[in-house]
């Protein structure tokens, strides 16, 4: 029995991953399937049009809102979790304060995105007035992201805290040089590789951008307070609405190779920090 567990242990391992690749695979193979004739280079330049609208064209001011609302919220998420992260390794914090903020970002974390959709729209787009606008629709999803980010990068700096920092302190560095000199850009591949994953997950975020910042159709933001529109809003409507299920299956995978195509590059970075 105890030699037949570990070989049923690596099948059923094997078997998950196989479905896991699997159920990636079909998902892409089906959406070029319905997306056929319809996937071009027009469709990834050109706003959408017809009647109604979305018919016709493409989504080339989609590409872009989505761009920018996961740039914007990659800021606002790395703000807040370098900030966290940094205070509970280096800040010496007491163990209360400690186990406050991590039960902070635990909750953060599972705050469903609708709700944090509704807190943007209450607080930033009517209460500060913002309105709709890429810059409160970039905190919301930033704000949605940074439970992820933190976590990771507070991994990051404990790694480096025993390889580079307690050293360095022993040499005489200053504590702050030691953290902003040494650790942080030891650290960056790894904080880079988060940023990246969590901006495909940002951009793939509906609920949020709808109260915040996302219109069903809008040209190139003018500004940080101007609304955009965005690919999961796009598709959303293509849906709902019954549009055009060839061009919703389009603009879902070019949402999926975008995220995709953000994962590989944070499997690439974070690949770096490995040591032997």
């Amino acid at each position: 029995m105890r030699r037949a567990l570990p070989a049923f242990v690596r099948a059923a391992s094997r078997f998950a991953c196989g479905v896991a690749f699997g159920l990636v695979i079909a998902i892409v193979a089906l959406l070029v399937f319905e997306s056929r004739g319809v996937l071009t280079a027009g469709f990834l330049t050109q706003p959408p049009s017809g009647l109604p609208i979305g018919r016709e064209g493409g989504v080339g001011p989609a590409i872009l809102g989505s761009l920018l609302l996961g740039g914007t919220a990659c800021l606002f998420g790395l703000l807040l979790g370098l900030s966290v992260a940094l205070h509970l390794v280096f800040g010496r914090p007491s163990a209360f304060e400690a186990a406050l903020l991590h039960m902070a970002v635990r909750v953060t974390a599972g705050i469903p995105s609708i709700v944090l959709g509704l807190f943007g729209a209450a607080f930033l787009v009517s209460g500060l007035r913002m309105g709709l606008s890429l810059l409160a629709a970039g905190i919301v999803l930033g704000i949605m992201i940074f439970p992820f980010i933190e976590v990771r990068a507070e991994e990051a700096f404990l790694r480096e805290r025993t390889r580079l920092f307690v050293p360095s302190l022993a040499l005489g560095v200053g504590r702050y040089a030691t953290v902003f000199r040494l650790v942080v850009p030891a650290c960056l591949p790894d904080l880079a590789s988060a940023a990246a994953q969590a901006a495909g997950f940002a951009m793939g975020a509906t609920a949020p951008v709808m109260f915040t910042g996302a219109v069903f159709y809008s040209s190139a933001p003018l500004g940080p307070l101007s609304p955009v529109t965005a690919l999961p809003l796009h598709l959303y409507i293509l849906v709902s609405q019954g549009i055009s299920f060839d061009r919703a299956a389009a603009t879902a995978l070019v949402l999926v190779a975008i995220v995709l195509i953000l994962n590989a590059a944070a499997f690439l970075l974070s690949g770096r920090t490995r040591r032997p």
